[in-house]
């Protein structure tokens, strides 16, 4: 199987098993059940004549429950290959990089955000959950947030089952043959999900396979998010990304409490780091920082470098720490 420069796709989301591109994916929970995954590869479609955007390769039996998808277990045992072959051959091995999204994104959305990060020099592994559930219309996202959020809890299982196949695999692989290099990147709504994961009697360490953990421009409450950030801060480096004047956050503040990604003013926690991109250069309003904010802002593109590459973000030039605050903020 091969997975070099592939995205990989683990999903709850209903199946169209004739579709070979984003269409593969719909919004909805799979019929199934809600906890159950299916696995695809994705790429970049290259026929101009196509009006596809994502050629798909469906991997696993939609049939099948999610305990009976080697697939899952192949797939991740492709990737570990993929770096053993890499340092054989000599070369630098890419790093990989879990990504978990937000709300409002359908797959093609999912994975054009995949791309953009993995513009930073990683493969990437995405799960994808169903946040754009309908509702379309624009006056009605308040009533299609709520579902979104609904959704995010009955992902939680499915989450689960996703990190527990690939940490099993994971620890197996670093033990029997060395230390593999992954991060792990959750966006806006997707730190709900996690939040839910984290605070769940299941919960059992499942991100101690990763070097990093970034909790970016999260759509949770700040109020007390140091009560689950804890559980994650033993076993991974936690980094906390803040803008105060993000649009996105700007919208959910208005039918929520402060936001994790907008409060610079409630950096509370000593293990995790919290990096205030607030009035930097290029940043403005945004939710993606990784975006455009870091291509034209070096100081904000080193620090995405060096996070999804699982080095330190506190060691990027442009930064400054704030001891009042808490916080880095950029110089």
């Amino acid at each position: 199987m091969d997975v070099k420069g592939k995205i990989i796709v683990v999903s709850n989301r209903n199946v169209d098993k004739n579709r070979h591109d984003e269409g593969l994916f719909g919004d909805d929970l799979n019929p199934k059940g809600s906890e159950q995954l299916n696995i695809a590869l994705a790429q970049r479609e290259t026929d101009p004549q196509s009006a596809s955007n994502w050629q798909l390769e469906l991997l696993s039996n939609p049939a099948n429950p999610s305990y009976r998808k080697p697939k899952l277990f192949e797939t991740f045992k492709a990737v570990m290959r993929q770096i053993e072959q890499d340092r054989a051959d000599g070369a630098k091995p890419v790093n990989w990089l879990v990504f978990t999204h937000g709300f409002n994104q359908s797959l093609d959305k999912n994975l054009r955000k995949c791309e953009e990060l993995a513009s930073y020099g990683v493969n990437v592994i995405t799960f994808s959950w169903p946040s754009n559930p309908g509702p379309q219309e624009f006056w009605l996202k308040h009533k299609e947030y709520q579902r979104a959020v609904k959704n995010a809890k009955r992902s939680v299982v499915a989450f689960e089952r996703f990190l527990e196949f690939f940490s099993t695999y994971v620890n197996q692989f670093q033990s029997a043959h060395c230390e593999v290099n992954l991060n792990f990147i959750v966006h806006s709504l997707g730190n709900f999900l996690v939040e839910e994961f984290v605070k769940s009697s299941t919960y059992d360490n499942e991100f101690k396979v990763f070097s990093n953990v970034i909790l970016h421009q999260g759509d949770a409450d700040s109020y007390q998010h140091e009560l689950w950030v804890a559980k994650i801060v033993n076993d991974a480096r936690v980094y906390i990304t803040i803008n105060d004047k993000d649009y996105v956050l700007a919208g959910s503040d208005v039918v929520n409490p402060n936001r994790l990604g907008n409060s610079s003013d409630n950096c509370v926690m000593q293990q995790a780091k919290y990096f205030d991109f607030t009035d930097g250069e290029g940043v403005g309003v945004s939710h993606r920082p990784w975006f455009t904010p870091g291509k034209s802002n070096p100081a904000v593109g080193e620090f995405f470098t060096k996070v999804l590459n699982g080095h330190r973000g506190e060691h990027a030039d442009g930064w400054q720490y704030v001891p009042a605050k808490n916080y880095y903020e950029l110089g």
